[in-house]
């Protein structure tokens, strides 16, 4: 039977054109995780060191020229639907547990596994399918949105059309006079319980509409732009992050590589 109370999910919480799948997949080369795809997973699941294996799965989710970036989604990515076939919509639209086979192996191994989620609406669904979910929160990233989605659709997108309540300029159109900046509350990760020196009145203006407050899961916050174009950085903070997830197997070369491959894409 399916485990619903295992530790093994890690929720990417990321706006689109962000990077998440991309920050996903370099997890993915640990041994302690499985990548997107149910072939790739149920592989992994029998042959953990098998890192060859791992490195093409990461390889085959890059396009081999920026002339291919606008087949990326379609053609590449590896995705929810790839390892955990429909399931997936019914935990992030109906809170419903239902899993197939791979799901259920994964959800009783020792492996961790990744879920994709873009709607901050969709969180308190899919923490009650996994509510011992980690969540990775990605924030700072309109840089990074402005290049990649440009490269990666194939007609102009915005910011306004995919992040919801959750970027600066709608921010500010909500924002009562005694809210914080949207730097403070961003870095706060749109959480009021980790605001400090605010009146309660001025929290719960807030709180009517962002949710993070009641979000009862560990939060880890990837700060995307503060990385992704330097590569000694965003090796540190993939670092940060397998150390805090328990994996002993970060590969600083490897991870140097990867990245390259990838920004390159993206210049």
């Amino acid at each position: 039977m399916t485990n619903y109370n295992s530790t093994n999910p890690v929720i990417l919480q990321f706006t689109r054109f962000a990077g998440g799948k991309f920050f996903g997949q370099c997890l993915a080369l640990s041994r302690h995780a499985v990548p997107q795809d149910r072939k790739m997973a149920e592989y992994l699941m029998e042959n953990p060191l098998d890192y060859e294996y791992r490195i093409n799965c990461l390889k085959v989710t890059l396009p081999p020229s920026r002339e291919e970036m606008g087949n990326w989604i379609n053609k590449y990515e590896l995705g929810d639907t790839q390892l955990f076939g429909p399931s997936h919509e019914q935990w992030k639209d109906k809170g419903k547990r239902e899993a197939n086979t791979v799901t259920e192996r994964l959800s009783n191994s020792k492996y961790k596994f990744f879920i994709v989620n873009h709607a901050y609406e969709n969180l308190p669904n899919l923490l009650n399918v996994w509510p011992n979910s980690t969540i990775i929160l990605f924030t700072n990233f309109r840089k990074f949105f402005d290049v990649a989605s440009v490269l990666k659709s194939k007609r102009p997108e915005t910011i306004a059309e995919h992040a919801g309540n959750y970027y600066e300029e709608h921010y500010n159109m909500l924002k009562g006079p005694s809210w914080p900046v949207w730097k403070e509350f961003e870095t706060a990760l749109f959480d009021t319980r980790n605001l400090v020196g605010y009146e309660t009145a001025v929290l719960e203006d807030i709180n009517k509409y962002y949710k993070m407050n009641q979000v009862n899961a560990p939060v880890i916050n990837f700060d995307v732009d503060g990385c992704i174009f330097d590569g000694d950085r965003f090796t540190e903070e993939i670092k940060r992050l397998y150390d805090i997830l328990g994996f002993d197997d970060f590969n600083s070369e490897l991870i140097t590589s990867i990245w390259k491959s990838y920004i390159a894409l993206h210049r």
